[in-house]
């Protein structure tokens, strides 16, 4: 793909930011490496002007971890008056809890963290492997299994959360 883009006119350009914003429409799953080549810049007069390019990674990959996840308390009681179920997230081997991005993290698809309860990073069960604690709005959770006829018994939740360096949806069961 070739890419020009001329700024000649008044008032031009100055300072810093970007300078051009190129959109790909996504036919398929996959991924790609994005390399900018050949780049100039040139000031009104012509003279060259230093720059710097960030090549880059598209990747709309999803892929499915099996990871573990501990609500506490397990059951979630409706006479309670505690606010906040915690929940505890460790990634399999290889990912790190550090990765993920915490304002993606949804349970069900639908139900976004509770942003203004404190997350941390730590070994809550002692086996050696980093989790990451986060919390959900009670009053959510129920709404939410009582939007699904569920008035007492099991229900299975999902998790799912993006790792913000490898940019990959990852999803866990509980």
């Amino acid at each position: 793909m070739l890419f020009s883009a001329t700024l000649t006119s008044p008032p031009g350009a100055n300072g810093e930011g970007s300078l051009a914003e190129i959109s790909f429409h996504v036919v398929g799953v996959g991924q790609t490496p994005l390399k900018i080549l050949e780049t100039t810049l040139k000031d009104p007069e012509g003279n060259l002007l230093s720059h710097t390019t960030f090549d880059g990674l598209f990747s709309n990959v999803l892929v499915a971890l099996e990871s573990t996840i501990d609500f506490i308390p397990p059951i979630i009681n409706q006479g309670v008056k505690k606010q906040l179920i915690t929940c505890y997230i460790e990634l399999p081997e290889g990912y790190k809890v550090s990765d993920i991005d915490v304002t993606s993290i949804r349970l069900n698809d639908t139900l976004q963290i509770d942003m203004t309860a404190p997350t941390k990073i730590g070994d809550y069960d002692a086996d050696s492997i980093l989790d990451l604690k986060v919390q959900f709005n009670r009053t959510a959770i129920l709404q939410m299994v009582k939007a699904k006829g569920v008035k007492i018994g099991n229900v299975t939740l999902s998790l799912q959360e993006i790792l913000s360096t490898e940019h990959h949806s990852k999803e866990a069961r509980s």
